[in-house]
């Protein structure tokens, strides 16, 4: 029907667009009000993220087109497996299609292959952010034996994504987690996470992991705060479920850093604690760092002050029967520097003390302290290279009992 623009095709029709291609036994279309009606349709509506493809396919038993952006799907199911028979797919009693932005859903059924696994009365995905709604993993493992890992999407906006783990596996039963990244103002990003099982071969005994994430800083980055914390119920349930994460988690934690910036100076609040991956040794250094200029107290002429405290040691697994050994540090520099160019010349000129006291490892009770004055030189042109000159240095050490 030329004048109406309109089409009426049996067969295998196919109608694309920019980002759809759209097949069905039947279609009756408008062009001019991009409206119509598709039997047995299946759409593919490709999005790029990340530099990688991926393609939803809808197949519906009626397919109706309301507008140019609106899609309903009666009788119908979704997934991102391309095969005839897909491996799982997502069965709905009807599915609202948004090219691009979103896709909507209700009553809908996780099928895996021809079984059902799980039920959702209302489902919504936003096409236009990175994450997919689910994540299937199959196979088979002496530790866990045949397995498949899922997880689910629940929610999602431009704050926070909330997803859930559901497991189940032959040897070790069911585990259930949940994952929350979130995001807010001045940079704020994080990820929280929480997984347990009640483990068969431990005689049904709990086992957790908690995770989280951290990191935030203002806009001139005068702020900035970054932290983590890894906690395992025991080092085993990391080795076994979270191999790959648990190893690299084992690093630093739990690690937390402030950092804040004012007119007079700066201020660093440190806390970082190394486990060993047997969990036998484990390593921890609170520190905090307060600094000073450089401030100009006379043309080329600047002073500076920091001070440093810490505590660092060992703490031994209850098992080896060994006492912690710890050590406490604090260090002050007062340092008067100059600096001057001259042509093609320059000289830089630095006359500074420490101060120092910290424990020693020879005896719990042993302190030693310790003066250092130097006087550093650097002169050079800016062709031919730097000459540095080192002198007046002078230290004392005293050991106190």
């Amino acid at each position: 029907y030329l004048k109406r623009e309109e089409v009426y095709a049996e067969g295998n029709v196919i109608l694309t667009d920019s980002s759809m291609r759209i097949t069905a036994d039947r279609i009756y279309y408008n062009f001019r009000e991009h409206k119509g009606v598709m039997e047995n349709a299946r759409i593919v509506h490709g999005l790029k993220k990340k530099g990688s493809a991926v393609e939803w396919i809808v197949h519906a038993e009626k397919l109706i087109r309301e507008s140019r952006d609106r899609f309903t799907a009666e009788s119908a199911y979704v997934t991102t497996c391309s095969f005839k028979k897909p491996h799982y797919r997502l069965k709905c009693s009807s599915i609202v299609i948004i090219p691009g932005k979103l896709i909507t859903a209700r009553n809908m059924v996780v099928f895996i292959g021809h079984v059902p696994v799980f039920y959702y009365p209302y489902f919504r995905h936003d096409l236009e952010h990175d994450w997919l709604p689910h994540d299937f993993s199959l196979g088979s493992s002496t530790i866990l034996g045949d397995y498949l890992k899922t997880r689910w999407k629940l929610y999602s906006n431009e704050f926070v994504n909330l997803l859930l783990r559901l497991d189940f596996t032959a040897r070790r039963g069911e585990g259930v987690g949940a994952d929350i990244e979130y995001r807010g103002p001045d940079g704020m990003k994080g990820l929280l996470q929480y997984y347990a099982i009640n483990d068969r071969v431990e005689g049904g005994r709990k086992r957790e992991r908690f995770v989280w994430e951290h990191y935030q800083a203002s806009e001139d980055l005068s702020m900035v705060l970054k932290g983590n914390v890894y906690s395992y119920s025991d080092r085993a349930f990391g080795s076994d479920f979270f191999y790959s994460e648990y190893l690299d988690q084992l690093e630093y934690t739990p690690f937390l850093h402030f950092r804040q910036f004012f007119d007079v100076g700066e201020l660093d609040v440190i806390y970082s604690r190394q486990t060993d991956p047997f969990q036998t040794l484990t390593y921890y250094s609170p520190a905090v760092l307060f600094g000073m200029g450089p401030y100009t107290v006379f043309p080329g002429g600047y002073f500076t002050f920091e001070t440093f405290t810490a505590k660092s040691g060992i703490a031994y697994d209850e098992s080896l029967g060994l006492d912690a050994v710890e050590r406490e540090k604090i260090d002050t520099r007062v340092e008067l520097s100059y600096k001057k160019d001259i042509g093609p010349l320059f000289i830089d000129m630095a006359a500074g003390q420490v101060l120092g006291w910290y424990d020693s490892y020879l005896e719990p009770v042993d302190t030693q302290s310790r003066i250092q004055t130097y006087l550093e030189a650097r002169f050079g042109t800016k062709v031919v290279g730097t000459f540095n000159v080192r002198s007046g240095f002078f230290q004392i050490d005293g050991l106190v009992h």
